[in-house]
């Protein structure tokens, strides 16, 4: 009999552990769809001017986190199990790098540790880059094109709504917010 109990005693425990305990969630790494570059050779000519890219984004946008606004709570939330890959100041900057080198325009985008010497300067001043409990998506932020011959300040502020539900639809609406800015600032100022 005391067997029994014992026995008894210790299914019951299991399957209240098992049974209280929730699935283990598992970490999601997110990165901006690059824009593949194209043949370097048919990048540029040899009148492009260099163009040195900076974007500058709030650290607690470029931790590794996803942000997303809770209006009703007012606040800024940083998932902890779903995360960027790389900083995201990394990401937009390649991006916006490949983007105008396969624009084929006038300028060519190049690294920083390149140590060559820029022709132009584009300091990009992400203010907001993040998804809302609406499924609402913001980008906002200012930009300051320096060449030789004129400097020209601007500002954005897209947003659109998330489609689909998940970090994976928020991810692929943020890059899409982003890529629409790389095209008007290549149209605007490029």
């Amino acid at each position: 009999m005391k067997q029994f109990i014992t026995m008894l005693l210790c299914t019951s425990i299991f399957f209240v552990i098992n049974g209280c305990s929730s699935p283990i969630e598992k970490t999601k790494y997110y990165k901006l769809e690059g824009v593949a570059l194209n043949n370097i050779s048919n990048i540029c000519s040899t009148n492009c001017k260099k163009l040195l890219i900076q974007i500058f984004v709030p650290d607690y946008i470029n931790s590794n986190g996803i942000i997303y606004y809770s209006e009703s709570q007012g606040q800024l939330t940083m998932t902890s199990k779903n995360l960027w890959i790389e900083e995201l100041s990394t990401q937009l900057k390649n991006s916006l790098e490949n983007k105008i080198n396969n624009s084929n325009g006038k300028y060519y985008a190049f690294d920083s540790r390149m140590n060559v010497k820029n022709d132009a300067l584009l300091q990009i001043f992400i203010q907001k880059f993040n998804g809302e409990k609406d499924g609402k998506i913001v980008l906002s932020g200012t930009y300051i094109f320096n060449n030789s011959d004129t400097i020209h300040q601007g500002a954005f502020d897209l947003s659109d709504k998330q489609t689909n539900d998940g970090f994976e639809a928020l991810v692929a609406k943020m890059n899409e917010l982003w890529i629409k800015e790389c095209d008007n600032l290549i149209k605007e100022l490029l």
